[in-house]
Order: C-alpha cells, then sequence, then structure tokens
C-alpha cells in the first residue's frame, strides 16, 4: 500500500492488477529474483538444475539475459557478495560443500570458489554483519548448527539454534542492517529469534502461521524491517504481520503447486506479492494500478512509471494522457503525490 495518501482520485478507477509474464521454464526450474543489473528493482530470474542455465528479464530494459553455470544437484544462492549493488550468480555445491562465483573472486582472495558446509548443511546466505555484503552461510537441521563466514575476511562463527524439522528464515527483523538468526517451526508455527524479542512483544518466540504453511518473511510494508508472513499454498492465502504498526493483512494469490516469490519487482522499497507457476513459467505480481474512466491529465511530483498495454513494460520518469476508453493506466511503484490537472 502507499504511504503518502495525498492522492486526488477524480476521474480514476482505482484497482488492483494481477500482472503476469513468463519466462520459457521447464519442469523442475527453480526461481531465483534478484536485483541483477543493479537498478534496485528485481529481476524476475530461474535456474534450471538439470542444465545450469540461468535465465534473467533485466528490469532496466526487458532484455532476457542467459548464462549457464551450475550442474544438477547445485543449489542457487544469488546476493550481492561484493556490495556493488547486484546481485551475483552463485551457486552451493553440496557435494563438496563449495560455494562458486560465476564471475569474479571471493573479495579477498585469488579464488571463485569458498568452502563452507557439506550434503547435510542448506545454505542460508545473508548480510548477518551489516557491513553491506551478503555472506557466506549454512545451517544443519539435524542438531541447529549455524556456520557463518563474516566479510570480508571470513571470520568464521558457529552457533546452535534450532532442531530438525525447523526452517531457517534469517533477515532484518529489527532494521538494524544485519541479518538475524531466526528459524520458523513448522510443527506449531512458532518464529524463534536467536536474540532480541519481536517488536511490539516481549517474547523471542512468536506464533504465526500452522503445519504445512511457507514462511515468506520480507519487507511488505517499507519501513526497513523483516515481516513475519505465511504462504498457505492449499488456499492460496498469504498473511503478513506488518511490523511497521503491528497490525494484520491477508490477500489471495496462488494455488497448489505455486511457489511463493516476494521481492521487490517495483523499486518502491516494499516486497511485492508474487508467485512462480513451474508448468507455465508464468509470474503472477500483485500490484497497485491505477486506470483512467474519463480524459485527464496527470502529474506526478516523483518517479513513476506507466504501462500504456498493461503487460509489465515499463517507461521511467514519464507522463501519459489517460481517456476513458484508454485500456493502461498508472502503475504506482514509489511513494508519490497525484494529482488531477
Amino acid at each position: 500500500m502507499l504511504k503518502n495518501k495525498n492522492l486526488i482520485l477524480g476521474f480514476m478507477l482505482i484497482m488492483l492488477l494481477i500482472m503476469s509474464t513468463s519466462l520459457i521454464a521447464a519442469t523442475g526450474d527453480i526461481p531465483v529474483p534478484a536485483d541483477y543489473d543493479g537498478d534496485n528493482r528485481d529481476d524476475k530470474a530461474f535456474f534450471r538444475p538439470s542444465t545450469g542455465l540461468w535465465e534473467i528479464i533485466y528490469s532496466s530494459t526487458g532484455v532476457t539475459h542467459q548464462v549457464t553455470f551450475g550442474q544438477s544437484g547445485d543449489t542457487p544462492v544469488p546476493a550481492d557478495y561484493d556490495d556493488d549493488g547486484d546481485a551475483d550468480i552463485v551457486i552451493y555445491r553440496d557435494s563438496d560443500g563449495s560455494w562458486r562465483r560465476q564471475e569474479g573472486n571471493w573479495p579477498g582472495t585469488s579464488s571463485p570458489i569458498k568452502s563452507l558446509g557439506s550434503s547435510d548443511f542448506i545454505p542460508v546466505q545473508a548480510d548477518y554483519n551489516g557491513d553491506g555484503d551478503a555472506d557466506i552461510a549454512v545451517f544443519r537441521e539435524s542438531d541447529g548448527i549455524w556456520g557463518i563466514y563474516y566479510s570480508p575476511d571470513y571470520t568464521y562463527e558457529q552457533t546452535y539454534f534450532g532442531a530438525s524439522g525447523d526452517t531457517p528464515v534469517p533477515a532484518d527483523y529489527d532494521g538494524d542492517d544485519d541479518a538475524d538468526i531466526v528459524f520458523f517451526r513448522d510443527s506449531d508455527g512458532s518464529w524463534w529469534r536467536q536474540e532480541g524479542n519481536w517488536p511490539g512483544t516481549s517474547s523471542t518466540i512468536f506464533y504465526f502461521g500452522t503445519s504445512g504453511d511457507t514462511p515468506v518473511p520480507a519487507d511488505y510494508d517499507g519501513d526497513g524491517k523483516a515481516d513475519i508472513a505465511i504462504f498457505r499454498e492449499s488456499t492460496g492465502l498469504w498473511s503478513i504481520r506488518y511490523s511497521s504498526d503491528v497490525t494484520y493483512h491477508q490477500v489471495s494469490l496462488g494455488e497448489s503447486g505455486d511457489t511463493p516469490v516476494p521481492a521487490d519487482y517495483s523499486g518502491d522499497g516494499k516486497a511485492d506479492i508474487a508467485v512462480f507457476t513451474e508448468s507455465t513459467g508464468e509470474w503472477s505480481i500483485r500490484y497497485i494500478y491505477y486506470k483512467a474512466t474519463t480524459a485527464g491529465n496527470w502529474n506526478a511530483t516523483a518517479t513513476w512509471k506507466t504501462s500504456t498495454t498493461v503487460d509489465g513494460s515499463y517507461t521511467t520518469d514519464a507522463t501519459e494522457t489517460p481517456t476513458a476508453s484508454n485500456s493502461g493506466g498508472i502503475i504506482i511503484d514509489a511513494d508519490v503525490s497525484i494529482t488531477a490537472m
């Protein structure tokens, strides 16, 4: 939702738009949205383990980029490991615990390969020390071990937090710029923080969700803190607890078989609710959409984007003259003020 509510909505119909785009996907493809082109918008992308193919639609240009890196059994772990503003193409190979970069060496080393983990660990990369670089990290469910290589000097830290069946969900839940060690316990829907209480509570444990729910924490309200959230595949329900005002929000998007892929696709500093449908390669993203109902000119006081065909193609810093029959409209992806002229 928009923070700036200074909107004069004369001549406009406000509606929600579910925008869908497709990549040529195949069964087994893994969605890996991230900001690969450094334009502050996450790009739609997938990784195909069978061939090592990465396919990315750059949001800055709309151009599809393909690169082959990885093999069957690898886990894609894209993130900004070198603090240059764009996500790096990286895979984790659990057969030998290696982390492999597609381009360049690991910062401070002369090698594109670092090792941390083994076949019984899962990758949990995040910026745990708040220096702007994602840190190499792993979690072992069997005994709750977290192992972290802190950038830039790869200082190693190990801690125990969690048990068999727990899902690691590291993120910056308190807005201090570093990721917190947190897990979601599916058996009772509890979220556990290793340090500190949950915002708005006096407890390190918070109950939100039920068995079978998928945890999907992200900053949905744009306050700089990750929000506790779940996706219920059986019904397509998204349930979110906003950290900014401790309110609860529910929407429906998706169905059984869909993969939740929340990310900031619009560049407004807030995660968008989205799902990836593997069978079709379709990405469905929930936006706020404004459409003209009568002729009129509109003036934006901040950067915004338009789509005249409502197909996901954008022009930046543009204006539009809507008409009553215009099938297009304005997709707001920033905190802007729109005034009827």
